[in-house]
């Protein structure tokens, strides 16, 4: 018994063998660049995280001292303080949102 491959095998494994090839290297180049974006995500999630919770940390100890200013008498250079992290919370908080928005 003899068997008639149709077209011959060169002709089939010299098609599939680069096809093949390609989409191996077109999965790693898919894969890396799926690899950077997500540890991109991973990083400003990460840093996103961070800065709230150092906002909110801040502004748990300036709101303490405007406590404390209700309940003694804090030199104004106690409160000028306070409201000086304040904003100075504000401008890092607003600066890291800009700098998410533009990625």
């Amino acid at each position: 018994m003899e068997y008639y491959f149709e077209p011959n095998p060169i002709e089939v494994f010299s098609y599939i063998i680069p096809l093949y090839l390609k989409v191996r290297i077109y999965t790693c180049f898919l894969e890396s660049s799926f690899s950077e974006q997500f540890a991109r995500r991973v990083a400003m999630k990460n840093a996103t995280d961070a800065s709230t919770e150092m906002i909110r940390d801040l502004t748990i100890l300036t709101t303490g001292r405007g406590r404390q200013r209700s309940r003694m008498r804090l030199p104004r250079s106690s409160v000028v303080l306070c409201f000086e992290v304040n904003y100075y919370v504000h401008m890092i908080d607003n600066k890291i949102r800009r700098v998410y928005h533009e990625r």
